[in-house]
């Protein structure tokens, strides 16, 4: 199976950690993302050369399709991302009806880094709107969500302090952008106005 992903990655004899990273588990997740979550665990125990080419191939074409919707969703969220950012926003809440909800974490993350704010990215599934952050160090995100729950503007949520999911009703996406806004507006003031960075070492240049 792994043999046969290779394959259809172009990914050569040596695989290093880019090809890992960007190559193959991807491609293995891609399915789990937006099709049958099955068949990365299937491509991976068969020893069958023929069927684990289809698979593999197979996962490939999820993996564009996942490109194509993150790169739509990405493009049709910024701008609004961009406005509330330049309006002083201190958290990011986009959301849209029909944006796939096992893409919306990716764009969420996209949005963080450019922005350098915290994002949530929210989607409508078969008439449920779920959501997914990614934070910045010292916004602790899964504490957020988990508060945002207890005070009844989640349906549910959890999550880490960079990241995190959650359901919502429609009705109370205004609530949950202002509070989710004031609580980051704390977080962030309390870091002197800007964001953390971990310095993993010093460069002379």
């Amino acid at each position: 199976g792994l043999a046969a992903l290779c394959e259809v990655a172009a990914v050569g004899e040596v695989i290093g950690v880019r090809d890992l990273g960007f190559a193959l588990g991807p491609r293995i997740n891609a399915s789990g993302r937006i099709g049958d979550y099955t068949l990365g665990a299937k491509l991976m125990a068969s020893d069958d050369p023929e069927e684990a080419l289809a698979l593999a191939q197979e996962l490939d074409r999820y993996n564009t399709q996942r490109k194509d919707m993150q790169t739509g969703i990405l493009e049709a969220a910024l701008p609004e991302a961009r406005a509330q950012a330049e309006a002083g926003a201190k958290c990011i809440v986009v959301a849209q009806e029909g944006w796939h909800p096992g893409v919306i974490g990716i764009v969420a993350g996209k949005i963080k880094e450019e922005l350098e704010l915290p994002a949530f990215v929210i989607g409508s599934y078969k008439g449920r709107w779920t959501g997914s952050g990614r934070s910045i160090a010292g916004v602790n995100l899964g504490h957020h969500i988990h508060q945002a729950v207890e005070a009844g503007l989640l349906l549910k949520g959890g999550g880490h302090a960079m990241a995190g999911g959650l359901g919502i009703d429609r009705a109370r996406f205004e609530d949950f952008r202002t509070f989710i806004n004031s609580a980051a507006s704390k977080d962030i003031a309390a870091l002197g106005g800007r964001p953390a960075y971990d310095v993993h070492a010093l460069v002379s240049v």
